[in-house]
């Protein structure tokens, strides 16, 4: 069933109560965390009542610095204002009780713990944080219900440039298709740097929509189809688990500064993956834990790929760059045929090259070669940081307008090099002292 996605709830924010009891002695302290960063405050040895412990909680959480608004002989590890986590989050206290809350629409996790032996801390979540960009709430589908699997999701012009950044679904969802179209300039999942508050942090939340549910087919991905007159999406973070999934991806907006690419995914690593990219930009597999296996790869001349060293593609996998560029740190041990592309084969390739017009910058970093190059374009060696030796490949052929870059000789010895134009429709770029001796006329 169709359903797409409005963003139409309204922005509700987080709160959080933490309640002072107990008694407490000399020097105890209380902790307050977000994402493994503590708070630390030993409470001191004047004025330590509930009623103070919760002022001195409270006044440190809002300190600059560790020596800052300090009440009596307390003593801080730091400032709660120098642990950029706590960015956007406001504290206020009244008696025992110091109450924690967050700007509307952003999701907070407060967790508080204590060394007393007799005092207590007892944290309340008053409210929990939701609104237009969370996709586990229902007001924000058109179908006043969460997507469920078979159904065909679309992000696109209804709910314009919101975003979708919570909530996520962490893998027990599996739609028949998705649609991400050029009129949805939001975002769908969060950037690796949150700057909310201009003061940046890796980003601790999920990150990512994970699609997973092996009782229902898979999926195919469109990304950046004509709707209305929007760039695209800015950023699309989607991890397909299990199972194999089709993407197509017509256009993207321009990357989040300090991202790598508009479309991030990382894909199973099952027999059957496909991805074709004509403009814009993405990212596969970048997170250098996921393993992912392509069997087809086509990218177009207006877009840029990078792929991650876990990419792994099929034995008869098809992998063509048709212009635009490559970036890989993959080992692609298959075919590759480059078209007027630029393409940097950090990992390298070790069946039949062919660099066909552009550009290839191949460098890797263990004994990795081609068994068979045909080029019309260049192959520059020149970032090697080993021995590429060749003396075992096939017939290099080198057709009109071929160039090869290799001034510090780590590409050889070279096999029989074929120029079925002439040798001097082919431009050699080779070291002192290298050597070209003709097999025949």
């Amino acid at each position: 069933m169709p359903i797409h996605y409005t963003g139409a709830a309204a922005a509700v924010p987080y709160k959080c109560n933490l309640t002072i009891a107990g008694t407490w002695a000399n020097n105890d302290t209380v902790t307050v965390t977000i994402d493994s960063h503590d708070l630390v405050i030993d409470i001191g040895t004047t004025a330590i009542t509930t009623a103070d412990i919760a002022d001195k909680v409270y006044r440190a959480f809002n300190a600059g610095t560790f020596d800052d608004n300090l009440e009596d002989d307390e003593v801080r590890n730091t400032g709660g204002g120098q642990i950029p986590q706590f960015g956007g989050l406001e504290a206020s206290f009244s008696g025992s009780v110091v109450s924690f809350w967050g700007p509307a629409g952003v999701p907070y996790a407060l967790t508080f713990s204590k060394s007393s032996t007799s005092g207590t801390v007892a944290a309340s979540t008053v409210q929990s944080a939701t609104g237009p960009s969370f996709w586990d709430n229902v007001e924000n589908w058109s179908t006043g219900a969460l997507p469920v699997n078979g159904d065909t999701i679309w992000l696109d012009h209804r709910c314009g440039g919101r975003s979708v950044s919570h909530g996520l679904p962490n893998g027990s969802l599996q739609p028949a298709a998705v649609h991400i179209t050029q009129g949805f300039t939001g975002i769908l999942g969060l950037p690796a740097v949150n700057n909310y508050t201009g003061r940046p942090y890796p980003e601790y939340r999920a990150r990512y929509a994970v699609f997973d549910d092996q009782s229902a087919g898979d999926t195919t991905y469109y990304v950046g189809e004509k709707d209305g007159a929007g760039t695209g999406p800015r950023l699309v973070n989607i991890e397909q688990e299990e199972i194999k999934s089709k993407w197509v991806i017509h256009n993207t907006g321009t990357a989040i500064s300090g991202e790598r690419a508009a479309v991030n995914i990382e894909l199973a690593a099952t027999t059957g993956n496909s991805v074709a990219i004509t403009r814009g930009t993405i990212a596969i597999a970048e997170r250098p834990a996921d393993n992912t296996k392509l069997e087809i790869l086509f990218v177009q001349g207006g877009a840029s790929c990078f792929l991650g060293a876990a990419v792994t593609f099929d034995s008869d996998a098809t992998i063509n760059i048709n212009g635009g560029e490559l970036y890989s740190l993959a080992t692609i041990t298959q075919s590759i045929t480059l078209r007027d592309a630029t393409s940097h084969l950090l990992g390298g390739a070790s069946n039949v090259l062919e660099v066909y017009g552009g550009i290839c910058y191949y460098s890797v970093s263990e004994a990795v070669q081609p068994t068979d190059i045909n080029q019309s374009g260049v192959i520059n060696f020149e970032g090697c940081t080993i021995q590429c030796g060749m003396a075992n490949a096939d017939p290099w052929v080198c057709f009109a307008g071929a160039v090869i870059w290799d001034r510090t000789g780590v590409a050889t010895p070279y096999p029989v090099i074929t120029c079925p134009n002439g040798i001097e429709t082919v431009t050699f770029h080779l070291g002192g002292g290298a050597k070209v001796q003709p097999a025949g006329t």
